[in-house]
This record gives C-alpha cells, sequence and structure tokens, in this order.
C-alpha cells in the first residue's frame, strides 16, 4: 500500500514528529491529572485562595519595602501577615455567627414543637395521652433500637478521628502549597512554561497574562456581585423589622459566589430564624429570597459580569445554565470566565496568524486593550 507523497513528507518531517511526540506527553499528562483528580483537589483549592490573595500579599511585599528587609524575609512576612489575617476574619465570622444562632436555639426548639403540635393537631392525630416514658425507659429503648453497642461507638469515634485528621492533613497541604505559590509564584509559572517548545514559550506567557485578565475581572465582578447582594439583603429586612440583618446579609453575600445552590444555602439561617418570630414570617422570607434570586440571575448577575467581561447578558444568563447542566456549581462557577478566556485567547491567536510582524507582546496588548462592545440591554 503506497502512501501520497504529502502524507509521508508529513510524517517524516522531524518538526511534525516533535508536534506529535509533544501532543501525546500533553494527553498522557492530562490522563494521569484526569485520574489523580480527587488528590489534586487540596491542591486546587490552594491555587484558587493562593491566586485571590496574591495582590494583597505583593502588596504589604511593596509597602514593607521601606523596612530595608532583604526581599525574601519581606515577602514571608507578608505571606504570615495575609494568614493572621485570613484566620482571624474567619474565627470572627465563626464566633460572630455561633452567637447569633446559639441566642436562638431554645426559641427555634419551642417553635418546633409548636409547629409538631400544630401539624398532629391538623392531621386529627390523638396522642395517647396516658403514655409516659421515663427516662431511663427511653434511653434503654434507644440503646435497643439503635443497638449502641461499644463497638459500634468506637467503630463512630475511629471514623470521626480519621476524618478529623484527614481534613487537618488537607488543610495543612492547602496552607503549604499556598505559602510556595505566594511565595515563588514566578517558579511555577516558569515551570509551565518549560513543558512548551521554546519557539511557543512566549505566546503562551501572552496567553496566559489574557486569562488571567480575564479572571481578575471576573473575580473583581463576583465582589461587586456579593456585596450588592448582601447589602440588599440586608437593606430589605431592615425594612421588615427582621433581626440580625447584618449578620444575614454577610451569610447570603458570602454565599452569593457560588453559583446554583449558594443563594439557597445562603436563605437557610435567614428561615430558621423566621421559625422563632411568627408563623407567617418563614414565607414571607421564602419570598423574599426568592424575589432576590430572581433579581440575581436576571439583572444584577449579567449586568456586572456582563459588562466586566463584555459579554452580553442575556448570554451570561445560558452560559450559568449551560455550565450548570454540564458540571453543576463548578461548572456554573467556570462558564463565565472560561467563555470569555476562550473568546480573548483565540482572538489573540487569530491576530498572530494574521500579524505575522508583530511580536507576542504587541499582539497580547492589542487584545486586552480591545473591548468587545455588547449591546447592554
Amino acid at each position: 500500500m503506497t502512501f501520497p507523497e504529502s502524507v509521508k513528507a508529513f510524517f517524516t518531517s522531524r518538526k511534525n514528529l516533535s508536534y506529535m511526540v509533544y501532543a501525546a506527553m500533553m494527553l498522557g499528562i492530562a490522563w494521569v491529572v484526569f485520574t489523580v483528580r480527587r488528590t489534586l483537589i487540596p491542591f486546587a483549592v490552594g491555587s484558587i485562595i493562593a491566586y485571590i490573595i496574591y495582590p494583597v500579599v505583593r502588596w504589604i511585599d511593596n509597602t514593607l519595602a521601606f523596612v530595608r528587609l532583604p526581599k525574601s524575609p519581606r515577602r514571608i512576612i507578608a505571606i504570615l501577615l495575609v494568614y493572621v489575617i485570613l484566620i482571624s476574619l474567619i474565627a470572627l465570622f465563626v464566633t460572630f455567627v455561633s452567637r447569633v444562632f446559639t441566642g436562638q436555639l431554645a426559641n427555634l426548639i419551642e417553635q418546633f414543637n409548636k409547629g409538631k403540635d400544630l401539624l398532629i393537631k391538623t392531621l386529627g392525630i390523638q396522642p395517647n395521652e396516658d403514655a409516659e416514658i421515663a427516662p431511663n425507659d427511653f434511653v434503654n429503648e434507644l440503646s435497643t433500637t439503635f443497638n449502641l453497642s461499644f463497638q459500634d461507638i468506637s467503630m463512630q469515634f475511629f471514623h470521626i478521628l480519621r476524618d478529623t485528621v484527614t481534613t487537618t492533613m488537607e488543610m495543612l497541604i492547602v496552607l503549604f502549597w499556598m505559602f510556595y505559590l505566594l511565595y515563588s509564584p514566578r517558579k511555577l509559572i516558569d515551570g509551565i512554561l518549560a513543558m512548551f517548545p521554546i519557539a511557543w514559550r512566549k505566546d503562551v506567557s501572552s496567553m496566559g497574562d489574557i486569562v488571567n485578565k480575564v479572571v481578575s475581572r471576573y473575580i473583581r465582578g463576583q465582589l461587586v456581585l456579593c456585596f450588592t447582594i448582601g447589602f440588599l439583603i440586608y437593606l430589605s429586612l431592615t425594612i421588615l423589622g427582621f433581626p440580625f440583618a447584618i449578620p444575614l446579609g454577610i451569610i447570603a453575600g458570602f454565599f452569593e459566589a457560588i453559583p446554583v445552590v449558594g443563594p439557597i444555602v445562603g436563605a437557610i439561617p435567614a428561615v430558621l430564624i423566621s421559625f422563632t418570630i411568627s408563623s407567617q414570617a418563614p414565607y414571607i422570607v421564602i419570598i423574599l429570597y426568592t424575589l432576590m434570586y430572581k433579581i440575581d440571575n436576571s439583572i444584577i448577575l449579567p449586568r456586572i459580569q456582563g459588562k466586566n467581561l463584555s459579554i452580553p447578558p442575556v448570554l451570561v444568563v445560558l452560559l450559568v445554565v449551560i455550565g450548570a447542566s454540564l458540571g453543576g456549581v463548578i461548572g456554573a462557577l467556570i462558564a463565565i470566565p472560561f467563555t470569555a478566556a476562550t473568546r480573548d485567547v483565540i482572538h489573540y491567536i487569530l491576530l498572530r496568524l494574521d500579524e505575522e510582524k508583530s511580536t507576542p507582546k504587541q499582539v497580547k496588548m492589542k487584545v486586552l486593550k480591545e473591548e468587545f462592545t455588547v449591546d447592554m440591554l
């Protein structure tokens, strides 16, 4: 069987063979990463957090320049300061929220009991008032029902201890990985670039800068979105005379960063607290949060992210829906920045092919300065 000369020339070219070997290597690396993807979750989480807080670390590092310390100790001090600030904020938030909900726990249980009694009365169930269960009999019956033997308790304790150790180790891995990324991000970037042929590295670096710009804009948009929703929830609850409007607004704004399920999770504390106020309060809270969810998805999210990333608002809504259907919460979270980054990278590649005399840096600056005009209706 004979092959055309063009096919022979393609497969005998050393340049084409090197590209095929390189493509096979990239596919192999992608397969390995996909196979161990669950193990890489702590590293992915650490990378995302490090990416978000890196501007703060860099700002503190530059601010400490007047101390005249060497660059290495200065960067370590900046990272540790950011760690202390983050841990302090998390501790304060957890303490504040726990105090708020602990204070309402007794009322919440009382309201649940009233609701249970009302439900029994509505269904016409007649409880046996003569039947009384002594505390000791109740404990014995509970132990018998669930077969709480010493072995079962030991196994439960072992599982809790194992999960605690695993979580602690994952947190330590995240902290150490974040420290490495924040201390010398250039080494990681150089390591990634070293995986590509030398002739491609400037283009890969330029495309990386373009993706970084898109992601930065998306994160800024998410922060504005979280603040906007948190403030609107706080304002609405304050107008309605609802207690704990400030912490509930903070919780709603925090979970707003998670698409699809975030607003639902953020509404749960308000719904639980509403049971301690009146029988009508839960309905009012559910209607309020549902209305905010609709306004968020239909107006606020498309406007903010559409304007930041030059994507039409209608397309923003469509991307979130498609991302959620394909990849759940993660898909909805990355759908918008992924689309915007892909669009800009394709634009860069087309410009590079069209303007061969231009350098990668010149084309990159042109893509970054260009704003895609969209009708923000």
